[in-house]
């Protein structure tokens, strides 16, 4: 898995384009690099564009464990909002599984998305 991040200052939230074969250990990294970049902030909103990102073999353990990665950065995450990009169906299933697993283990109001317009208009607050 490999990513890039950068900050959309104008609408004021944090992109993340995710690439790669899933797995829980990359995305305690990705956090760890997100929360790391000097313009975040505790409650900034991110979108996670993880619609190149092979899901066919993440387990429920593994989201399981990607949810506890979302607890370590509980307070550097704050309680902002988090739009996930989906490309598919199935990975829409997927992230509502770990939308789930992450709602007791982090403050952020996580939803899923197989549109981009609708995720950034929800970022919004629209």
């Amino acid at each position: 898995m490999d990513w890039s991040i950068e900050f959309t200052k104008d609408k004021n939230y944090v992109k993340v384009t995710v690439r790669g074969v899933f797995n829980a250990f990359n995305h305690l990294l990705m956090i760890e690099d997100i929360v790391s970049q000097k313009y975040w902030k505790s409650g900034m909103n991110l979108l996670a564009d993880i619609r190149l990102v092979d899901q066919s073999k993440a387990t429920l353990d593994a989201m399981r464990q990607a949810a506890s990665n979302m607890n370590r950065f509980k307070s550097q995450i704050g309680s902002g909002k988090a739009a996930v990009l989906v490309a598919k169906t199935f990975e829409f299933g997927k992230g509502r599984q770990f939308e789930m697993l992450a709602e007791d283990k982090s403050e952020a109001n996580i939803r899923i998305f197989l549109d981009e317009s609708q995720a950034v208009q929800w970022l919004d607050g629209n």
